[in-house]
């Protein structure tokens, strides 16, 4: 039986995330995980809010049912520094019975203005009823649902294509891996064709051929085709790049992006966590990258 559901309220705006000189992507450190404030300038007057994703029963006042309220709670931002008096924003009502509220979030830009619209989901997976899990909050209301991933261990924001508006990229724990979703400029998102199907170790987002868009570096173990391990590069068309691999699935690796061999070009560097062994692949400007090196 499907809830019926309402949106409620006013305004919120997130702004968050940078890139490094060498286009080395960098999620909000304070966003994304599962019940993480979002330190962002929700109000649009430069200076950070403290902001964290809630929910609230009221008391009944004689309604036939209690209701549940999702909201935003925001502590505004000081001039002097720190934070104020936090104020809840409602953005959605549901019945109180088998529901519970988004629990993460992030952020985008969909109309391209200062005024960026909040990302929601669920780290459990939505309620009954809601097969849609990417819920799109604009002026604290409710304008858009997308398909994400059903359990989100992480959800973040980054440039995944070529038309400038972020995007929302998501890894599970749960089977399904690292999917993107890009924008859809009217308020969704549609899957787009970066996914990797696997339990990923590490995630990050990198720009290897300097045109602004950024690629997915994961190692990964217990891969869903073969339950091998290893490190992959998923370009922005979908396309991968087989860095490291173990069909057995019993080696894993650490990885970083740096500019190793200081070039003004990302390589990857891996460390074999069994034997300790030092790869470093470098990248080549164009989305390829050369042979390892020790």
């Amino acid at each position: 039986m499907k809830h019926a559901i309402r949106g409620a309220g006013r305004i919120v705006l997130f702004t968050v995330g940078a890139l490094l000189a060498v286009n080395l992507w960098v999620p909000a450190a304070s966003a994304s995980g599962r019940y993480q404030p979002i330190t962002a300038d929700v109000t649009g007057d430069g200076r950070n809010d403290l902001s964290t994703l809630t929910e609230a029963v009221p008391p009944d006042v004689g309604t036939a049912d209690h209701v549940r309220v999702c909201q935003v709670v925001v502590r505004p931002g000081l001039p002097g520094g720190g934070y104020g008096t936090p104020q809840a924003h409602p953005y959605l009502t549901m019945p109180e019975e088998d529901t519970y509220c988004p629990d993460m979030g992030t952020w985008t830009d969909i109309e391209g203005d200062r005024a960026d619209e909040l990302l929601a989901t669920w780290f459990t997976g939505p309620p009954p009823g809601f097969e849609q899990n990417l819920i799109t909050i604009d002026d604290f209301r409710v304008t858009d649902f997308s398909v994400g991933l059903f359990q989100p261990s992480f959800i973040g924001t980054a440039n995944l294509d070529s038309q400038g508006l972020p995007d929302i990229y998501e890894w599970t724990d749960q089977g399904d891996g690292f999917a993107t979703f890009l924008n859809d400029g009217s308020g969704g998102f549609v899957p787009g064709p970066m996914r990797w199907c696997a339990n990923p170790r590490s995630v990050q987002l990198a720009d290897f051929d300097g045109d602004g868009v950024q690629s997915a570096v994961i190692s990964y173990f217990e891969r869903c085709t073969d339950f091998s391990s290893g490190v992959v590069v998923l370009l922005e068309d979908g396309s991968v790049r087989q860095l490291e691999q173990d069909p057995l699935g019993l080696v894993t690796w650490t990885v970083t992006v740096a500019d190793y061999d200081n070039d003004g070009r990302l390589d990857v560097r891996t460390v074999n966590d069994v034997t300790g062994a030092v790869h470093v692949f470098p990248g080549l400007g164009d989305d390829s990258f050369g042979e390892s090196q020790p």
